[in-house]
């Protein structure tokens, strides 16, 4: 990993502070710049925009959701299409600690993400959570339509409800029994679901 220097660190602070408070759209750099006790010039030596601030901020954090998110569904992908949907939910609770104790360690960056980042790249993350399963689960493992509305509304809720009980400030014992409640719910819930759409 590439060494910060601290005055680089102290932008990326300032930055995070600023966003968090005001969102992409609302952050002003020059106060952003002002903050940190640097000029514009210095500033430029490490950014080239605000957006690319942003990008500093959070890209590591998204990049390794997308990563955890597709990770799981390939590991559900390597059992036979007939036993798949009865091991999707062994295999993310195995690894259910693990990103818990990711989102708790960068809930601010997941802030970031999901609720300050209108204007940048990163405006429809949620979407491109949530379509990852809808690809995965309905085309690999509960085979429904896409185009199911129901299904979509499903697979929204659940990421809504996942990012609320970590963005909700509770301790890590609490969080992950929330996590995996919500996803033991989902779960046969959607085994139902199936179950109903295949029988018409």
């Amino acid at each position: 990993m590439e060494e910060i220097s601290n005055t680089q660190q102290q932008i990326l602070n300032v930055g995070k502070k600023e966003f968090l408070e005001h969102g992409f759209k609302g952050a002003s750099l020059r106060q952003i710049v002002k903050q940190a006790g640097f000029t514009l010039g210095a500033f430029y030596g490490y950014y080239q925009s605000k957006e690319e601030l942003f990008d500093a901020l959070v890209k590591e954090t998204a990049d390794y959701i997308i990563v955890f998110i597709q990770e799981i569904y390939d590991e559900v992908k390597m059992y036979p299409s007939k036993e798949r949907a009865g091991h999707m939910m062994d295999c993310f609770a195995r690894r259910l600690p693990e990103i818990v104790d990711y989102l708790l360690e960068h809930s601010e960056e997941l802030r970031l993400l999901l609720m300050k980042a209108e204007g940048t790249r990163y405006e429809t993350f949620f979407e491109t959570m949530a379509a990852i399963s809808e690809k995965n689960v309905g085309e690999n493992i509960l085979w429904i339509s896409r185009q199911n509305m129901t299904f979509r509304l499903l697979i929204h809720a659940y990421y809504r409800l996942l990012i609320q009980v970590v963005l909700g400030g509770g301790d890590r014992e609490s969080v992950l029994k929330a996590m995996m409640d919500i996803q033991s719910f989902f779960y046969y819930g959607f085994q139902y679901f199936m179950k109903e759409e295949n029988e018409q």
